[in-house]
């Protein structure tokens, strides 16, 4: 099961830290997350993937919702931290343009 926490940074990026696994039965959970970060985003919304150990298509369908919102808004929008099996599925999906290289702090 995945959890999906919403983390407003200092510099006014949403961060959406994503835990465990996310499937068809969290999508909601993290779409809704994702609406609450774009809706309150000043920049950038950003969702951090440090910690997830799996996503599936429904996941992806949610982030590339998310991205269409945020573009429609100038809202930088993207993933970071992705674990290795995360990523692949990003690239074998034709996504990875999700993915963000984020910057030192």
């Amino acid at each position: 099961m995945g959890t999906f926490t919403l983390v407003a940074d200092v510099d006014g990026t949403q961060r959406v830290v994503a835990c465990g696994e996310a499937d068809l039965s969290v999508a909601p959970a993290l779409g809704a997350t994702l609406e609450r970060a774009l809706a309150t985003a000043k920049r950038s919304v950003i969702v951090d993937c440090t910690k997830l150990r799996y996503l599936d298509s429904s996941t992806i369908r949610e982030l590339l919702r998310a991205q269409a919102a945020a573009a429609r808004h100038n809202i930088t929008f993207g993933v970071v931290k992705p674990a290795p099996n995360v990523r692949e599925v990003l690239v074998l999906s034709d996504v990875a343009t999700l993915i963000l290289d984020e910057p030192a702090r």
